[in-house]
Formats: C-alpha cells, structure tokens, sequence
C-alpha cells in the first residue's frame, strides 16, 4: 500500500481503521455495520486483545477453504465465517470504546486469513492464528465462533476455555483462560436470551487453543443450525446486547487478572 507524501502517521492511522470497518466492494455479509471503528488507544491499563473471527480462511490458490456452519434468515443464507466477521468487528469497536488495544486475525480490511499452502489443514491454519496472538503479545485470545448441530433444536451459547496449551506446564493458561470464560459468561447470561449452556472444555485438539501462548476463550454465540437461534443474532437490538456483554466481560478479566 502506497500513502501521499503528505501523509503521516494520523493519516495512515485513520484510514486504516477505516478500512477495518468498511466492508469491501463485492463483500457480502450478514449482519449491520458498525456505525464507527475507533482507533485503538495509544495506550491502555488492560492488556491487548486478539480476536479471531472462525473460519473465512483463503490458501494460496486463492480457494476458501474450512467455511463452518450455515443458517437461514428470511430465506437467505447465514454462512459462519461471514457471520463470525461481522461479530467480530462490533465486538473490536466495543473493545476500543472501553479503552482496550484490540487486534483481530481478520476485519473488512483484510477478510480473508491466507494462509500459504493448499487445501485445508486445520492445525498448520490455527497454528497461525494463535502466533498472531502471540505476535501482538496478547493477554487475551478470543475466538468467534456459532454453533451447528444436525439436531435444529440445539440452542444456546456457550464459553470454553483453553486446558489444552502445549506452552502451559505450570497451569497458568489454564487458569487465566477459565477466569476469562467465567467472566464473559458471567456477562453474557443475563444479557442473552438465549439457552447458557455454561463453561467448556474441548475433549478433542483445538489447535488454536493447543499453540496458544496466552489464556483464550473460544464464544459459541448461538446455534445456526437453529432458525429461532440465527434469527435472534440477527436482531440489531440482540446484537448490541451480546456484543456490549462479552466486551464488559473482557474488561472484567483483564482489570483483575
């Protein structure tokens, strides 16, 4: 990317948060915009945090690969990895308003996570979503995700945290990550008017949980397969609920790890 010669630092700045909130021309999406992306704070009290919008990843033929989930509403398809985006840039501009360094490992800047190998391979994609949390020094990982099921009646939303990291010996990650999840869930119970299925734990590799560095949470916000369940996500109202009680969750954590 090239910037006019009279451009400084506020000016790249501000466009480029520009662009994390500006879906690009030909981009679809599923849910309203955020009416402004903040910039992130100069400075912050609480550590950063990563966000990492599932799914939405591009090899390097260009195919998408790994999509998740899908639901209906009003007859039209709600695909995971275009619903989790849109979450997560609501969920960064909530973040920033409350003071917090927010990064993500996708926004409408760069909607896609290339990755550079062929074909789908789960481990080597998380692999490098985790490094990127790493690479921001995150305190927190937190991942998006909505929930399918072949039962349509499976409804609710749920938290899990991170036992899994191959970096923990001491149990600290496993620690601050279930703190992290009590936090958000915390938030989110009375928030959501949806089923709370409470805390989690995965009895499979999450390898994006498995090379991460610093306490991570992955949020189930809602079945897709669950046409009652999509439906409610889809309420701008709802959205600002869940979205204002997951970022107060957040902060919770972080001012008191």
């Amino acid at each position: 990317m090239s910037y006019p010669e009279s451009s400084g630092p506020s000016w790249i700045s501000a466009h480029l948060h520009a662009a994390e909130a500006k879906k690009p021309a030909g981009a679809t999406g599923v849910l309203p915009l955020v009416e402004k992306m903040p910039n992130n704070p100069q400075a912050s009290k609480y550590g950063i945090v990563v966000l990492d919008p599932g799914h939405g990843t591009r090899d390097k033929n260009g195919k998408i690969t790994g999509a998740g989930s899908a639901g209906k509403y009003n007859g039209t398809t709600v695909p995971e990895h275009e619903i989790t985006l849109d979450y997560g840039m609501w969920l960064m501009a909530a973040l920033r308003k409350k003071g917090v360094i927010v990064y993500s490992t996708r926004t409408y800047g760069k909607p896609w996570f290339d990755v550079d190998y062929a074909g789908h391979d789960q481990e080597a994609n998380n692999k490098l979503r985790a490094d990127f949390a790493t690479s921001k020094q995150a305190a927190l990982f937190v991942r998006i995700h909505f929930d399918g099921s072949e039962d349509s009646s499976a409804s609710g939303f749920s938290v899990w945290y991170n036992d899994q990291s191959k970096y923990d010996q001491a149990g600290e990650i496993k620690r601050k990550s279930k703190l992290a999840a009590a936090a958000i869930e915390q938030r989110l119970k009375p928030a959501v008017s949806l089923a709370d299925l409470g805390l989690k734990r995965f009895e499979r590799p999450i390898y994006g949980f498995t090379y991460a560095k610093q306490a991570s949470v992955l949020l189930e916000l809602a079945f897709l397969s669950n046409p009652a369940d999509t439906k409610y996500v889809m309420q701008e109202a709802n959205l600002r609920a869940i979205t204002e009680a997951a970022a107060q969750g957040i902060v919770d954590y972080l001012a008191r790890k």
